[in-house]
């Protein structure tokens, strides 16, 4: 079991429905919290409240005893500290998702831009791009290098800085092709898709979380209506840790690789992707460009 000696654990809340009392509980307790609490026009309300607890501090338990009387139900996950992102030599990344791929309709979208041949409806493993991403509209989002739809996720658009970046490092294993408009199929100027080729060998260790094959009887599939008619994969994915980070054998990596995909997918329900990585090599570049719109999360070996 991989030591991961800085790592957090948090307990993040949201609450959007207004309670005065929960919020003099906090103040009592120090509880630092974000809050948005006002009116757009005359009657449109908005109220959203955020606040963490987290398990290193030596108040946690008195704190979430007091919280839990509000019957509030947290979001754990882990948070990585400056010392696990300088160890780590790989990072799984993220993007902003900021439209859904076009014809949304009954998901259209995937016998419009890839060959389902393999695809399993159940668990979401097996399709394979064939065509452009399709978009309802020009990107919004000016000032972000890279860029992401729903859905997919673990499909990624650059702007030309950030193409040129990758290009001028000699970044192997990639190449860019065009998303086009829906409405009138024109390729749409200073955005890319990344096409990530390099998928590594098995090898995530998943000692903590759960690893699901596509058949009736599985967690995700255990409260549906049976259905004779339907057709189970078999295939494996697994969910993220809350607990912990992502762990996989440091033995297929490539020190030659820059931008590599794991062979395992991940997601639940429906949604199954591979995780997309950089190397450190790569973030380095990045951050020191101010690239915008990515986010890094350390690997652990």
């Amino acid at each position: 079991m991989p030591i991961f000696i800085a790592m957090r654990t948090q307990h993040r809340y949201l609450v959007y429905k207004k309670n005065n009392k929960l919020l003099r509980t906090l103040s009592e307790l120090s509880v630092k919290c974000k809050l948005l609490d006002k009116y757009i026009g005359e009657s449109t309300h908005i109220y959203a409240l955020e606040f963490s607890l987290y398990e290193d501090n030596s108040r946690f338990s008195i704190i979430k005893q007091e919280v839990d009387k509000f019957g509030l139900v947290a979001q754990i996950g882990s948070i990585f500290d400056i010392d696990d992102y300088a160890k780590a030599n790989w990072f799984w990344v993220s993007v902003g998702e900021y439209q859904y791929p076009q014809p949304e309709d009954n998901f259209d979208y995937q016998k419009r831009s890839f060959n389902l041949d393999s695809y399993c409806e159940v668990c979401g493993i097996g399709k394979v791009q064939k065509a452009p991403i399709r978009l309802r509209t020009l990107p919004k989002q000016p000032k972000n290098d890279f860029w992401g739809i729903h859905w997919e996720h673990d499909i990624i658009f650059v702007r030309e800085r950030a193409k040129r970046i990758l290009e001028n490092i000699g970044a192997s294993g990639i190449s860019f092709s065009k998303p086009v408009l829906h409405k009138n199929d024109h390729q749409i100027e200073d955005l890319f898709q990344l096409n990530i080729q390099t998928i590594l060998e098995p090898g995530f260790n998943n000692y903590n979380t759960q690893e699901l094959h596509c058949n009736a009887g599985n967690e995700e599939n255990s409260q549906r209506e049976l259905n004779a008619d339907t057709i189970y994969c078999g295939r494996a994915k697994y969910h993220f840790p809350m607990i912990g980070g992502l762990n996989f054998n440091e033995t297929i990596f490539d020190e030659q690789s820059d931008i590599v995909k794991t062979s395992e997918y991940f997601g639940s329900g429906a949604s199954a992707f591979r995780l997309p990585i950089f190397s450190k090599k790569l973030k380095t570049i990045l951050e020191k460009e101010k690239i915008r719109g990515i986010g890094f999360t350390p690997i652990f070996h």
